[in-house]
Protein backbone atom coordinates (compact mmCIF):
# COMPACT_ATOMS: atom_id res chain seq x y z
CA UNK A 1 0.00 0.00 0.00
CA UNK A 2 1.21 3.45 -0.79
CA UNK A 3 0.45 6.25 1.64
CA UNK A 4 1.11 9.95 1.22
CA UNK A 5 1.83 11.92 4.37
CA UNK A 6 2.33 15.66 4.70
CA UNK A 7 5.14 16.57 7.11
CA UNK A 8 5.97 19.90 8.68
CA UNK A 9 9.33 21.30 7.50
CA UNK A 10 11.08 20.61 10.82
CA UNK A 11 9.86 16.99 10.88
CA UNK A 12 10.92 16.53 7.27
CA UNK A 13 14.40 17.85 8.04
CA UNK A 14 14.73 15.55 11.04
CA UNK A 15 13.65 12.57 8.93
CA UNK A 16 16.12 13.52 6.18
CA UNK A 17 18.94 13.84 8.70
CA UNK A 18 18.14 10.50 10.40
CA UNK A 19 17.82 8.76 7.04
CA UNK A 20 21.22 10.06 5.93
CA UNK A 21 22.87 9.21 9.25
CA UNK A 22 21.57 5.62 9.26
CA UNK A 23 21.86 5.20 5.48
CA UNK A 24 18.31 3.87 5.46
CA UNK A 25 15.43 4.94 3.21
CA UNK A 26 12.89 7.32 4.75
CA UNK A 27 10.05 4.92 4.03
CA UNK A 28 11.76 2.22 6.15
CA UNK A 29 12.16 4.63 9.06
CA UNK A 30 8.53 5.71 8.84
CA UNK A 31 7.31 2.09 8.71
CA UNK A 32 9.41 1.18 11.75
CA UNK A 33 8.16 4.25 13.65
CA UNK A 34 4.57 3.34 12.82
CA UNK A 35 5.08 -0.29 13.92
CA UNK A 36 6.57 0.88 17.21
CA UNK A 37 3.75 3.35 17.77
CA UNK A 38 1.04 0.77 17.08
CA UNK A 39 2.69 -1.85 19.27
CA UNK A 40 3.25 0.41 22.24
CA UNK A 41 0.22 2.68 22.07
CA UNK A 42 -2.37 2.44 24.80
CA UNK A 43 -5.63 0.55 24.40
CA UNK A 44 -8.92 2.48 24.22
CA UNK A 45 -9.70 1.38 27.77
CA UNK A 46 -6.37 2.72 29.05
CA UNK A 47 -6.93 6.02 27.26
CA UNK A 48 -10.37 6.47 28.85
CA UNK A 49 -9.67 4.92 32.24
CA UNK A 50 -10.15 8.23 34.08
CA UNK A 51 -13.55 8.70 32.39
CA UNK A 52 -15.12 5.29 33.09
CA UNK A 53 -17.53 5.23 36.04
CA UNK A 54 -16.66 8.84 36.71
CA UNK A 55 -20.27 9.82 37.41
CA UNK A 56 -21.21 6.79 39.48
CA UNK A 57 -20.46 8.62 42.73
CA UNK A 58 -21.75 6.99 45.92
CA UNK A 59 -23.48 4.19 44.02
CA UNK A 60 -20.12 2.88 42.86
CA UNK A 61 -18.80 3.00 46.42
CA UNK A 62 -21.83 1.04 47.64
CA UNK A 63 -21.39 -1.51 44.89
CA UNK A 64 -17.73 -1.96 45.78
CA UNK A 65 -18.63 -2.45 49.46
CA UNK A 66 -21.59 -4.80 48.88
CA UNK A 67 -19.94 -7.88 50.37
CA UNK A 68 -19.13 -6.20 53.68
CA UNK A 69 -22.58 -4.55 53.75
CA UNK A 70 -24.33 -7.89 53.23
CA UNK A 71 -22.17 -9.51 55.88
CA UNK A 72 -23.19 -6.84 58.43
CA UNK A 73 -26.89 -6.94 57.57
CA UNK A 74 -27.23 -10.70 57.49
CA UNK A 75 -24.79 -11.56 60.28
CA UNK A 76 -26.29 -14.32 62.38
CA UNK A 77 -29.41 -14.59 60.22
CA UNK A 78 -30.50 -18.11 59.41
CA UNK A 79 -33.39 -18.82 57.06
CA UNK A 80 -36.37 -20.43 58.75
CA UNK A 81 -38.24 -21.29 55.56
CA UNK A 82 -37.31 -22.28 52.05
CA UNK A 83 -38.16 -19.57 49.55
CA UNK A 84 -39.17 -20.07 45.95
CA UNK A 85 -39.09 -17.05 43.67
CA UNK A 86 -42.09 -16.78 41.38
CA UNK A 87 -42.31 -13.91 38.93
CA UNK A 88 -45.46 -11.85 39.31
CA UNK A 89 -45.74 -10.42 35.82
CA UNK A 90 -45.95 -11.62 32.22
CA UNK A 91 -42.22 -11.24 31.45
Amino acid sequence: MTLTVKLEPDLEQALDARSAALKQPKSLLVREALRLYLRESASPFDLGRDLFARHAGPLLALFNQRDSWQARVFAGWKPTHAFVWLPLGPW
